[in-house]
């Protein structure tokens, strides 16, 4: 019969079994928390701000901390000078993987408070100490049973410095702490909570171990503070980008109309001046042209979308202008079968202007333009067809702007509607350029 110490030592083995089962469990959670988050953290790769890659290297530190605890975690509790050696490697590990945890924390905050506004760089500096105290206090600990010892079954031990360990993370979360509120005007509350939760969790932690030695939960906590940070901070902070890129994307369409805008009066005046002189049209001209101008001024200045049949009708009084112009020479020819659609403001009228200036025109004898409109399954397909001289795929126009418009109409496209532009071209044999104005796709 097992007296009573043997009865204590049994069960406190069996206790310590338990413990460590359930610290092993915590951290197969937070490995799968981690691992999602690291999946999460690849939508952040197109942009290039420096916090989108600390959080990503924060996610990776927490696991290999949590892997390296884990390890301990699972060799305690089987003997062998193999496994006390093992478990050594793999606590100083983690120490020194919490150490460099803390570091890229705070350069993380750094640099998401410089998103908000202007800070100094000093407490990540004194982070670096702190951290650099822990690895060496973690480095001691592994030799001196004063931090904490194994037993004769690997089992860990707390010793009465073990808190040495701990101090120098809390002091450097408690840096950072001290500079969220610091700055915590140019934070959202839920920032800032959500920041001061993952410097206050770990030393929530540290207090827990402390108490119960038996039960690890740091990194556990690590892991649960990060997917925090994730949904709160993160996302807001990947959609305030998006946001801004889109901003930028209007600001490049205004100029892009700015330049589109003067081409096309420049033109369009020049070629009434040339009628007046010698062509009594050139009172119709002056007539259609004033009419155009009244009705699609505010057409020439929109950067959203507009419905297509208006800005049909402002090809087709362009293209009485160039009638006027050309006669005989210039034919237009209209295959409508689809018009309840939206597209960008002046998208079809530089195409038709190139099929007419640098298609039809360019031959003695001139030719067609055609303007075909169809409904398919997916989109809407606009495409302008001509007879005239073509050109030679990948060879500059003589005149530059020709691509210059082309160039804006795939931008333009591109980045309001997810349209796309294709343009088929043999010298001689005219030009077909298509418009696709993909369904479901138009903001």
């Amino acid at each position: 019969m097992l007296d009573g110490f043997q009865r204590r030592a049994k069960w406190r083995n069996l206790r310590l079994r338990d413990a460590y089962m359930i610290s092993t469990g915590l951290y197969i959670s937070a490995i799968i928390i981690s691992l999602v988050l690291l999946a999460a953290t690849q939508l952040g790769r197109g942009f290039r701000q420096r916090v989108f890659h600390w959080f990503f290297y924060l996610v990776l530190f927490n696991l290999l901390g949590i892997a390296g605890e884990a390890v301990v975690g699972i060799l305690s509790g089987y003997t062998g000078h193999a496994v006390y050696v093992a478990i050594k490697i793999a606590d100083f590990f983690a120490y020194t993987i919490g150490a460099g945890s803390t570091i890229v924390f705070a350069l993380y905050v750094y640099e998401y408070l410089k998103t908000k506004t202007n800070i100094a760089k000093t407490p990540v500096y004194i982070v670096y100490v702190l951290s650099a105290i822990t690895v060496l206090l973690a480095a001691i600990a592994q030799f001196n049973d004063q931090f904490a010892w194994l037993d004769e079954n690997n089992y860990y031990h707390q010793g009465g410095l073990l808190w040495l360990t701990y101090l120098p993370t809390i002091l450097a979360f408690l840096t950072f702490a001290i500079v969220t509120l610091r700055h915590i005007k140019a934070l959202k509350p839920r920032e800032w909570i959500v920041l001061l939760v993952y410097m206050v969790m770990p030393t929530m932690c540290y207090v827990i171990e402390w108490l119960n030695e038996d039960i690890w939960l740091t990194h556990f906590g690590y892991a649960i503070t990060t997917l925090l940070i994730y949904t709160t901070i993160q996302v807001d902070l990947m959609q305030e980008i998006k946001e801004q890129r889109a901003e930028l994307m209007e600001s490049r369409i205004s100029v892009m109309l700015s330049q589109i805008q003067p081409h096309f009066l420049y033109n369009t005046l020049t070629a009434i001046s040339d009628l007046c002189s010698d062509n009594p049209k050139a009172s119709e001209a002056l007539v259609t042209f004033s009419t155009y101008l009244r009705g699609n001024l505010n057409t020439l200045t929109m950067k959203g979308l507009i419905p297509f049949e208006k800005e049909l009708e402002h090809v087709e009084q362009y293209l009485r202008l160039e009638q006027l112009r050309f006669e005989e020479r210039l034919q237009i020819e209209y295959d409508i079968q689809a018009t309840a659609f939206m597209m960008p403001a002046l998208i079809l009228q530089p195409i038709v202007e190139n099929a007419v200036l640098h298609g039809v025109t360019q031959i003695r004898e001139g030719g067609k333009v055609r303007i075909r409109v169809e409904e398919t399954e997916s989109s809407f397909r606009i495409a302008v067809e001509d007879n005239g001289a073509g050109f030679e795929p990948g060879v500059p126009l003589e005149d530059a702007r020709g691509h210059m418009g082309i160039a804006n109409v795939r931008a333009r496209l591109s980045a309001m509607c997810n349209g796309l532009l294709v343009i088929e071209s043999a010298p001689g044999e005219g030009t077909t350029a298509i418009i696709e104005i993909p369904k479901g796709k138009q903001r």
